[in-house]
This record gives C-alpha cells, sequence and structure tokens, in this order.
C-alpha cells in the first residue's frame, strides 16, 4: 500500500465516524492544518502518525508491510 492509499483510507475511515478533520486532529493530536495538509499529501506521515491514525480508526498496519518500500514521499 502506497502512502497516497493509506492517506485516502483513513480519509474514508474519518467520514465514516462523521469526525471533521478538527475533531481527528484533536485525538491525535495535532493541529487541524497539519492534518489537512496530511489529507492533502502535502505532508509525510511519520511513524507516530501512522502508529495514531490507525490506532485511532482500528486500521491493522500490516496492511502496509506488503510495498511498505515502495511508499512514497512528498516533495
Amino acid at each position: 500500500m502506497t502512502q497516497k492509499e493509506f492517506i485516502t483510507l483513513i480519509k474514508q475511515k474519518r467520514e465514516s465516524l462523521l469526525l471533521s478533520q478538527k475533531e481527528f486532529a484533536r485525538q491525535i493530536p495535532i493541529s487541524e492544518s497539519a492534518y489537512s495538509k496530511i489529507e492533502n499529501y502535502q505532508q509525510n506521515l511519520n511513524y507516530f502518525l501512522i502508529k495514531r491514525i490507525a490506532e485511532l480508526l482500528e486500521i491493522d498496519l500490516n496492511i502496509l508491510k506488503e510495498k511498505a518500500k515502495d511508499m512514497p514521499f512528498f516533495d
């Protein structure tokens, strides 16, 4: 799974829980603008963010293992 696919997944899960970006950002905790940049592919995800978001949305991180080496980073 690419980073873009993971971000699409977290956006879909967040929306299915009827959480705004602001509400979800508070739970992580990061600023709303930082979270918005993530969903707009303008900020890389670090280990802390991936782990925390996965915990909050109940995403099994094993989905990242298959093609983890192919995760692109945004400039």
